[in-house]
């Protein structure tokens, strides 16, 4: 109970630390986590944080399986499914050479789903085509796990050839049996009972039938030898096709943010503050080193499947860290004596490191793109045209877009498409820029003029016919590429509407001022779309509804 408490109080601490810091709150509880358990070791019981730890990572990786989407792995499944196995492979390979374990090189090949998801929900961009690519890819690592888990403990035994074939067999048919039992039940009994109860209509009722199902989940996983958290994943996985999902992750998403604070506070804690101070400089070495290869390996993986250099940057830049599922493989390898207490020490302070850091990471590819592209530019055309221009396909195979009077849209992602649509039945003419080669083929074969290219880049706007066209739609998500595409847009077509959208409200003033003509907020215009409906539906008067409206909208901008 001292221990549950003290983690709730350092959680507090270092999340208003952060917040008055602007700093982001994942990196105060980490932070908090780590400096408390240099001050107040003897506060906290080893026991009582492993079971906090494996609560919170229960209840964290319940949410992860219910989000997980095959329709979304489908739309990006050769570089999602093959790309992370050929990471896995390659960074396990490197990471067994320099620490002389299998074990480590695995556990530093695993990223953070529920880092890169969150960080890509805040931030507004998940359903752009890195978001896509990472979020695939790091289901599948998640699923990667349950061989990971059933493999360890048939290792751990030791002993003769045959006896470690017998162990390894017996695991796999375990886990065999746990899956096709999770098949059968997600299909036939889960998804009909949690309707049943959700039909009742208590949210009380509802919240007691899922947290039960976690943990019952959880503990039939465990008692087959596997993860208390793979447990959870796999309840996660039951549910996220049912009718019932989006009201369960409401009542279980305040007890998930609630977990994954126990989590990540109780995973800086966990932390010898002697190895720390014994052994500073290797960690941090490893940590460097950690960033350095899973950056390098995710880049080239993302080019080898022929996607754009900013795709690839993106993706590398936000997979650096180690994942959450680390910690449980890690655990299963120091108590079957797989690794020692150092390694394991080592294993979480670069866990915890390279989770801080991955924030500022995940901002930093599109300037990072950027400022390579500005110097390649200028020290070698050979070098920009092999690194930049060589993604632009379309260019080096059609001439520049003849069209005029028409609109340049770039961004065919969620936004994009209904913008096409629109203008289809319109008659406007219009030309799509996108470095998704994917959408850019598939809209090709349909008659849309395409540009497969990065619309921030000058010479891609100056190829779409920018300079013949009325108006230009900015619809990709992230803030840098929406400045650079307004300033690039007006210097090559002076006075030309630009529409663009923006999920952040302190965005709007400074997309204005760099001569944006209208900047919209889909969740302002899903809020006015709302309201409109239903003050309609209340009677309320025509013109007083549009008044209100009007004055809502004029508040933002």
């Amino acid at each position: 109970m001292v221990s549950l408490l003290v983690v709730f109080l350092v959680a507090f601490l270092g999340a208003w630390v952060a917040k008055k810091l602007n700093q982001p709150v994942l990196t105060g509880y980490l932070l908090a986590g780590l400096i408390s358990t240099i001050i107040l070791g003897p506060v906290f019981q080893t026991a009582d944080l492993n079971e906090l730890a494996d609560l919170g990572l229960a209840f964290l990786m319940f949410v992860v399986g219910m989000e997980f989407s095959f329709r979304r792995l489908s739309r990006v499944r050769n570089i999602a499914v093959f790309g992370a196995i050929i990471q896995m492979v390659l960074t396990t390979i490197i990471f067994s050479f320099f620490t002389g374990s299998i074990l480590t090189g695995v556990v530093f090949s695993l990223s953070s789903t529920a880092i890169v998801v969150k960080l890509l929900s805040e931030r507004g961009e998940l359903d752009t085509l890195p978001s896509e690519i990472m979020v695939g890819w790091l289901l599948v690592q998640d699923l990667a796990v349950v061989p990971i888990l059933t493999v360890l403990p048939a290792i751990s035994v030791g002993g003769s050839l045959n006896s470690m074939v017998s162990a390894l067999t017996f695991s796999l048919l375990k886990a065999a049996v746990l899956l096709y039992l999770v098949l059968i039940l997600g299909k036939k009994i889960v998804p009909r009972l949690l309707t049943k109860v959700a039909e009742t209509g208590s949210r009380e009722v509802l919240l007691i039938a899922v947290v039960g199902l976690v943990l019952l989940s959880a503990a039939v996983t465990s008692y087959f030898g596997l993860s208390f958290a793979l447990g959870a994943f796999l309840a996660g996985l039951l549910i996220a096709e049912g009718a019932s999902q989006h009201a369960i992750f409401s009542e279980i998403r305040p007890l998930r943010d609630v977990f994954a604070v126990v989590f990540f506070v109780t995973l800086g804690v966990l932390v010898s503050p002697q190895f720390l101070a014994a052994n500073w400089l290797m960690v941090l070495k490893f940590t460097l080193l950690v960033i350095l290869v899973k950056f390098v390996v995710s880049l080239a993986v993302t080019l080898f499947f022929k996607y754009h250099l900013k795709t690839a940057l993106q993706v590398g830049l936000s997979l650096t860290q180690v994942g959450e599922f680390a910690f449980v493989v890690a655990r299963l390898g120091l108590s079957g004596s797989l690794i020692d207490q150092n390694t394991y020490s080592l294993i979480l302070a670069v866990t915890i490191l390279t989770m801080m850091v991955t924030p500022w990471q995940l901002g930093l590819a599109v300037s990072v793109y950027e400022d390579l592209r500005k110097l390649a530019a200028r020290w070698s055309p050979r070098l920009y045209d092999l690194l930049f221009s060589s993604f632009d396909h379309y260019r080096k195979e059609h001439s520049e877009v003849e069209l005029s009077d028409h609109v340049v849209i770039c961004g065919h992602g969620r936004v994009g498409k209904h913008i096409t649509r629109i203008l289809a039945m319109a008659g406007v003419p219009y030309v799509v820029v996108d470095y998704n080669h994917n959408v850019t083929s598939e809209l090709a074969a349909t008659g849309v003029p395409t540009v497969l290219g990065d619309p921030t880049d000058r010479e891609v706007l100056a190829f779409s016919g920018i300079g013949r066209a009325k108006a230009v739609m900015v619809a990709v998500p992230d803030r840098y590429s929406q400045e650079l595409i307004i300033e690039n847009a007006l210097n090559l077509r002076p006075g030309v509407a630009i529409v663009c959208r923006s999920h952040f409200e302190e965005d709007h003033r400074r997309l204005y001022a760099l001569g944006a003509t209208a900047v919209v907020s889909p969740e302002l215009e899903a809020g006015l779309s709302m309201s409109h409906r239903v003050l309609d539906s209340l009677g309320v008067d025509k013109v007083r509804t549009a008044t209100y409206l009007k004055q809502a909208r004029r508040e933002v901008q």
